[in-house]
C-alpha cells in the first residue's frame, strides 16, 4: 500500500482486511504481523497486530468493531482533544441496522462537540442503519486548566447491535 505522505503528529487510518488461517475455529486469537517501511528512512517497523475470530449465532462475518485515534497526544492543561471514532461493519456493501456507541468520556475533560451529534445526552448515538465500511464519529473535549502534565485520559467507546455489545475500545492519552 502506497500512502500520501504522512507528516510527524499526523495520523493516517489503515484498514485491513485479514483472512482467518485454515482450521480457525470461532472465538480464536490470531496474530498477524504487519511491516511498515518509511519511504524517508527505509528503515522497517515491524508491528504485531491480535485479531479475535468472532463466532456465535449472529449471520457469518456480520462483524462490528470500533476504533478511535486522539488528537493531540500528548495533551496538555487547557488544549482542545479531538476524538476520532471509526466505526466498521465488514460487509461490502449493505447496511446494519440498530447500532449504539457508547462514549466514556475521561475525567479532567469536558465534552465541546461531536460531528454527528449525539442522539442522547453528550455520549450515546443511536444509528438506525450504518453502511458497510468505516463510519466516522468526530469527538471534541476541552481539557481541564488545572490537569497535571502527564495526566493519564482513558477514553473508552462501545458499539453494540441489538442490545448486544461487539466490541470496545479504549484510547489512553497522556
Amino acid at each position: 500500500i502506497n500512502t500520501p505522505f504522512i507528516a510527524p503528529g499526523e495520523t493516517y487510518i489503515f484498514h485491513y482486511i485479514l483472512e482467518t488461517p485454515p482450521g480457525t475455529k470461532p472465538n480464536e486469537y490470531n496474530y498477524t504481523h504487519v511491516t511498515a517501511t518509511p519511504s524517508l528512512c527505509g528503515v522497517p517497523d515491524i508491528k504485531n497486530i491480535e485479531t479475535f475470530i468472532y463466532g456465535g449465532q449472529w449471520k457469518d462475518y456480520q462483524l462490528l468493531g470500533v476504533y478511535k485515534v486522539d488528537n493531540p497526544d500528548p495533551v496538555h492543561a487547557g488544549d482542545i482533544l479531538t476524538y476520532q471514532i471509526i466505526i466498521f461493519y465488514s460487509e461490502t456493501s449493505g447496511t446494519l441496522a440498530n447500532v449504539r456507541l457508547t462514549e466514556t468520556y475521561p475525567e479532567n475533560t469536558s465534552f465541546i462537540s461531536a460531528t454527528p451529534a449525539p442522539t442522547t445526552g453528550n455520549n450515546i448515538w443511536d444509528f438506525p442503519t450504518i453502511n458497510a465500511g468505516n463510519n466516522i464519529i468526530t469527538v471534541q473535549l476541552q481539557v481541564d486548566n488545572d490537569i497535571p502534565n502527564n495526566t493519564i485520559l482513558d477514553n473508552t467507546v462501545a458499539v453494540s447491535n441489538m442490545g448486544t455489545e461487539y466490541d470496545r475500545f479504549t484510547e489512553t492519552t497522556k
